[in-house]
């Protein structure tokens, strides 16, 4: 996992036991968090797939650590809030996709990954 994290606030925020949660970290996005969304989710709706991948990114969320963070949580998100997420996403692929260097100088070694992946139409089973 890549060292590459995006912070940033929530323009509305959420409410959780009477806190506001507004300032998040944000880590770019990985296969299995693609595969670990889609069994949870499935794939019907993009938006609740991509609310799955994103409670997998967020590293903090207000005072929340990314244990604490969860599907559930995040679907209680403002629609700016969401958006905010899907921006933050965004330029950390952007990041990726440029080259981002890490602090040794080396290359970072994950590969960029769309933040909502297509699901396969059956579950290996």
């Amino acid at each position: 996992m890549s060292a590459l994290r995006h912070s940033d606030k929530l323009p509305i925020g959420l409410l959780v036991d009477g806190v506001l949660m507004r300032d998040f970290e944000m880590r770019p996005a990985t296969v299995q968090d693609n595969i670990d969304a889609t069994y949870e989710v499935g794939s019907a709706n993009v938006v609740e797939l991509s609310v799955a991948i994103y409670a997998r990114q967020l590293t903090r969320l207000g005072t929340l650590s990314g244990d604490a963070i969860n599907t559930k949580l995040l679907r209680g998100l403002h629609v700016a809030d969401f958006n905010a997420l899907e921006r933050a996403a965004e330029e950390l692929q952007k990041k990726l996709l440029s080259g981002w260097t890490t602090s040794s100088g080396g290359t970072a070694a994950e590969p960029p990954l769309p933040a909502t992946a297509s699901a396969p139409s059956t579950p290996p089973g």
